[in-house]
């Protein structure tokens, strides 16, 4: 029809799409089932794409070249995301706290980064030659030829390094009285779950689902979601993969969904993770559903984010009831077994109230990244408060061991899937609290493997109580340093 139109009536092919596209969306507007009215949302997404490669709109992202370095007053997660595929050889933004999400993501493809330098950012101009230390929050600007030395062999023996842990791919985690631990990643993509495999790691402790809904301008279909979680099942091989629902607010900026919101005082605060999407259940349930229709092709968690009471928990399982209702009814065929649903301890709330989520849950996961931030009433993301944040604090430490005992009691699996759990730092501590199970970026799981075939359970479980009953976070700190060394030094 449309392309009589053209010939007879001498329109342009965009035109002519356009209003095919919007005599479709009057159909489909009139579609009372949501699912099926729904549907538009693909219709429309092919017109776009098609409309785009006939205006030959070109991506907005500057391409980068090799061993480029990528200054910016401030980065979103959505705009790494953006420049992920290119070859940044490192990222500096004038904004932004080193535990922020966008410092976290970086961490997790390995880009050397540092943030929170707004001081410095109007004496670096473009082309100039600088070396940037990821490690020591380091910008040289002109270096010298001895120092350009120095870090290229830095970089190599670096690798070097890498590649001595290889031999640790395929092997099972173990401590050096054999206490078995499960390590999982925390990925942001199929392709991360693929690479994940050949590390061999035990699942996936924390899938960022919110990374599919950014730098797009509309909320992504059921269909879109189903695709995506299918494929990260694919290369799991029937590990598990466990989905954190949608996560956004605060600085994981969504534009498709930030139109629907008024704009709050303190967005940290405000409405984001959970609390978003039970206040927009049509969008939680499109997640769910794509969720429940992937079940089938694998192993899935639910984990829910921000929880503070357990009255959201129900709401949530109720929901879930609802969507596989609607999906019986339209005979579209889910896994046979019920999902596993987990609650994110991120709040001081939710570890105070762990027993009664842990009554109600089937596992726990613990975000320390999260939790420190409002134990400390600290924004991560705001450079001018990041040097006090602090994971050792010990309040945050007895918040963790509360947790970890209330899953115990009701045995119930529990793991960290913050930045502490790739933190070597921290594993023995960690694993004295009890738990056993440790989710952190790709790039951390061959070192943390090494280090935990050197570490006593029993000696780790001791060195926890006594660093519990301590009440100077300095002495914490130097006790946690000294086992750390003790360890590395036994490593060689």
């Amino acid at each position: 029809m449309q392309k009589k139109k053209i010939e007879l009536e001498l329109i342009n092919a965009e035109h002519a799409i356009i209003e095919e596209m919007n005599k479709h969306l009057k159909v489909f507007s009139k579609i009372k089932d949501d699912y099926l009215r729904d549907r538009f949302d693909d219709v429309r997404d092919a017109c776009r794409r098609i409309l785009d490669n006939l205006q030959k709109k070109k991506k907005r992202y500057k391409t980068v070249k090799q061993n480029q370095i990528l200054i910016s007053n401030e980065l979103s997660t959505a705009d790494l995301l953006s420049y992920s595929k290119t070859k940044l050889s490192g990222l500096v933004s004038a904004l932004g706290g080193p535990e922020g999400h966008f410092a976290i993501v970086a961490r997790s493809l390995s880009i050397p980064t540092i943030v929170g330098v707004k001081n410095l950012l109007g004496d670096l101009k473009d082309n100039e030659n600088i070396v940037l230390d990821g490690e020591k929050g380091l910008i040289i600007k002109n270096p010298s030829i001895p120092t350009i030395n120095y870090y290229k062999k830095k970089i190599e023996d670096q690798k070097t390094s890498d590649k001595k842990l290889n031999f640790l791919k395929n092997t099972t985690p173990f401590t050096k009285d054999r206490q078995r631990i499960r390590i999982e990643a925390n990925i942001d993509s199929p392709n991360e779950a693929k690479e994940s495999m050949k590390i061999g790691v035990d699942g996936i402790g924390l899938f960022r689902s919110e990374y599919l809904f950014m730098n797009k301008k509309r909320i992504p279909s059921e269909n879109e979601q189903f695709t995506y979680i299918k494929k990260t099942l694919n290369y799991l091989k029937g590990k598990p993969l466990t989905i954190r629902t949608l996560d956004v607010g605060n600085d994981k900026k969504v534009p498709s969904i930030e139109k629907f919101l008024s704009k709050s005082p303190n967005p940290a605060l405000g409405l984001r993770a959970i609390r978003l999407t039970l206040a927009f259940p049509k969008i939680f349930k499109r997640q769910i559903s794509a969720i429940l229709r992937a079940s089938k092709f694998g192993n899935i968690r639910i984990m829910l984010p921000m929880i503070s009471n357990v009255s959201e928990l129900l709401e949530v399982r109720k929901l879930i009831r609802e969507v596989e209702s609607e999906l019986n009814k339209k005979k579209i065929k889910v896994s046979g077994d019920a999902l596993k649903i987990g609650a994110l301890i991120e709040t001081p709330a939710a570890a105070l109230i762990s027993e009664s989520l842990a009554q109600n849950c089937d596992f726990l996961a613990i975000g320390t990244n999260d939790l420190t931030m409002y134990t400390l009433a600290i924004d991560r993301g705001d450079e001018e408060v990041a040097k006090i944040y602090d994971p050792a604090h010990l309040s945050v430490l007895r918040l963790i061991k509360m947790s970890s005992d209330s899953a115990r009691k009701f045995k119930i699996p529990i793991s960290v899937c913050g930045e502490m759990a790739g933190d070597t730092m921290f594993t023995s501590l960690l694993l004295g609290m009890g738990i056993d199970t440790l989710s952190m970026s790709i790039s951390r799981i061959l070192k943390v493997k090494q280090f935990l075939t050197q570490i006593n359970s029993k000696e780790v479980s001791k060195i926890c109580n006594k660093i519990l009953q301590e009440n100077d976070n300095l002495l914490i700190k130097n006790k946690l340093k000294a086992y750390y060394d003790k360890i590395y030094s036994e490593l060689g």
